[in-house]
């Protein structure tokens, strides 16, 4: 199959054998710059609702897939390879993601993976072990110039998960008696790369779930210390809610080398979580922001106003300016 959209070139090819005396089934699927919007589509007959929120759409499809993967089955195991699978992303700034990929139907193995984004590359590697589809254990490690991540977890009984890894992570999510889930999520101080400095990011947060009409997450606290920005180093801290029904932040702090601002931020959302609206204030004395907006029908409004405001917080080239509008 071939598809022709702007100048590009797509292929999907299968091809395959079957020996019924061995019972064996030996194939290849080979994807030449696919549109992973494309894939999507054609499990569209078979699903009742979109597989992906109007917010997510877009970035899938301006997402390309080029691979070959070799699969193998007597019908009680599989076992697959893809040796080269490339993810390239072109909506905006490209970000190519190179791996490979192996397992078999008991285990999964991503080796020698690559996110390249501006010329800097995240190095990744992971395994998943599911002898068992109620017990499975993964592990992720991560690599970036000079920095290092991991972490490793397990899911019991399909009633719990369990997460541990570097800078104080801590993730554990169990079901409770009526079907749904509860947990918390803990980190302290894992970098963060930014304008050429590890900025610091922290949060602790809970949840509750019990179906996509009834959930919570409390959000105890999200701050992020050592931000580069034009004005010197900066922090931000945040505390506040969501639910099915929006987010409230009744504590937005921010605060950089021309002082602190403080405010909150209030957004709903439909039930089908098809767009939102809402509004975000910060203030310190005379400077005042407004960011008002909106996402519905796959169209993004938005409005910033304010007094006194400080274009240099944010801009190099705008020392001691001031707006209003």
């Amino acid at each position: 199959m071939e598809t022709y959209g702007s100048a590009r070139l797509s292929s999907f090819l299968l091809e395959g054998s079957v020996n019924s005396e061995a019972r064996r089934i030996e194939a290849s699927l080979r994807l030449d710059s696919f549109s992973a919007g494309d894939i999507s589509a054609l499990a569209m007959p078979f699903a009742a609702e979109p597989l992906l929120p109007p917010l997510l759409g877009g970035l899938w499809h301006n997402t390309a897939i080029t691979t070959e993967i070799f699969f193998t089955t007597d019908f009680e195991h599989l076992l697959y390879n893809a040796p080269r699978l490339v993810i390239a992303y072109e909506g905006g700034r490209s970000v190519i993601g190179l791996f490979s990929v192996s397992g078999t139907d008991h285990h999964f193995a991503l080796s020698e993976g690559r996110l390249i984004l501006d010329n800097s590359a995240l190095l990744v590697s992971g395994a998943a072990d599911f002898a068992s589809s109620a017990n499975i254990n993964f592990s992720m490690n991560a690599n970036y110039r000079d920095l290092s991540y991991f972490f490793d977890g397990k899911i019991i009984d399909r009633r719990s998960i369990n997460i541990q890894g570097a800078y104080g992570l801590n993730v554990n999510i169990s079901a409770n008696n009526s079907g749904g889930y509860t947990g918390f999520l803990t980190m302290d101080g894992m970098p963060v790369p930014y304008r050429g400095q590890n900025a610091r990011l922290s949060f602790n947060a809970s949840l509750r779930w019990d179906s996509p009409a009834s959930w919570a997450l409390e959000l105890e606290r999200l701050e992020c210390t050592g931000i580069a920005s034009p004005s010197g180093s900066a922090q931000m801290r945040i505390s506040g809610t969501a639910d099915q029904n929006g987010v409230t932040v009744p504590l937005l702090f921010y605060s950089d080398g021309l002082g602190p601002l403080n405010g909150r931020a209030d957004i709903t959302w439909p039930r089908d979580f098809s767009g939102f609206s809402g509004k975000i204030t910060m203030e310190q004395g005379q400077e005042r922001y407004l960011f008002e907006g909106g996402f519905l029908e796959n169209r993004l409004d938005l409005l910033v106003s304010g007094s006194r405001m400080r274009p240099d917080r944010v801009f190099d080239v705008m020392r001691n300016a001031f707006a209003d509008g």
